[in-house]
């Protein structure tokens, strides 16, 4: 009985073996004529990616910019972080960089167009930049430059002289004369910065707001003259930036504020709201026009420190790198 199943089994076995090859070389035949069936996917790596170049978050008290210049043309090749579009506000001009290298692609906003946070400026494609290799070719032959003479002056661009103007009739002397006088004149009309429009709505305000007089009070600096030319020279030796005027006025109006702390304070409703630290404005001249940088905690600064920031400030203000955070508070 053992002996007659002994093939059985043995067929059985042998059954099963080649089924289950056959079911796994069906799968494996499925699976390559799926993968022949579908399209090729692109590596993400090497697929260029677009972006949106975007309006920065503006502060509260800045609610729109204008599109100053764009500083690169559409497909013209840039590096990360190289600016790609300066916009102006009340206060500071703000530069927009590049997110990665590649090309811009598409400008939104031309130069000139009033935008708000967030909004679209343009669409940047990022992507590798060509590097042109400018070496020559291994067993190319270089020859020298020839330079070219100078060229001989030409006798044909000399100009000829002015010859004197024929006498008018008497009768149109004073036309004449008075035309001569004249000239030729031309208006040219420039529209105005925004920051320099905030300038001229300010003082038109104020006129209209506030009573415009003038005082004068007189301050006897002797002993601060004095104390700045004996130290001058030290300070600045020591601290690498001069010692000026300003560092002593900060330092009194630090006192002042201190001694009178209402006049540091600002009205809220129907509370008073009392600050704590004293933060000074400082004027500083820019070619955009006058701006007012925040030298902020200055109760806790030495002269020099004092003098250093003021430095910086005008730094800034001259190269258009002043922050939105230096210039509110």
């Amino acid at each position: 009985m053992l002996a007659e199943n002994q093939p059985r089994r043995r067929q059985s076995a042998f059954t099963a073996y080649m089924l289950n090859n056959k079911i796994r070389w069906s799968s494996r035949r499925s699976a390559l004529v799926r993968a022949r069936q579908q399209p090729h996917s692109v590596n993400p790596a090497t697929k260029p990616m677009t972006q949106e170049l975007r309006v920065p978050v503006l502060p509260e008290s800045v609610a729109e910019a204008t599109v100053l210049d764009w500083r690169v043309d559409i497909d013209q090749p840039i590096h990360r972080d190289d600016i790609i579009v300066e916009l102006e506000t009340d206060k500071v001009v703000l530069e927009v960089p590049a997110p990665a290298d590649g090309k811009l692609i598409e400008i939104r906003c031309p130069t000139g167009a009033v935008v708000t946070s967030e909004d679209i400026l343009g669409l940047f494609e990022a992507g590798q930049i060509a590097v042109e290799s400018t070496a020559p070719e291994p067993g190319a032959k270089t020859t020298p430059r020839q330079t070219a003479p100078a060229p001989e002056p030409s006798k044909s661009l000399e100009l000829p002289q002015p010859t004197a103007p024929t006498a008018a009739p008497t009768t149109q002397v004073a036309s004449t004369v008075s035309t001569q006088s004249l000239g030729e004149r031309s208006i040219r009309r420039e529209p105005m910065s925004r920051l320099r429009q905030t300038i001229a709505n300010r003082l038109l305000d104020a006129q209209h707001s506030a009573a415009i007089l003038s005082t004068f009070n007189e301050v006897d600096l002797s002993e601060v003259m004095a104390l700045r030319k004996r130290y001058s020279e030290a300070f600045e030796a020591r601290y690498t930036v001069r010692l000026g005027y300003m560092s002593f006025f900060v330092r009194a109006c630090v006192e002042a504020l201190q001694a009178f702390p209402l006049v540091n304070a600002q009205i809220e409703g129907t509370d008073v709201l009392y600050h704590d630290h004293f933060d000074i404005g400082i004027a500083v001249s820019s070619p955009r026009g006058l701006v007012v940088p925040v030298l902020r905690d200055a109760n806790t600064k030495r002269f020099s420190e004092i003098e250093q920031e003021i430095a910086e400030f005008g730094d800034k203000a001259k190269n258009g790198t002043l922050a939105m955070e230096e210039l509110t508070g």
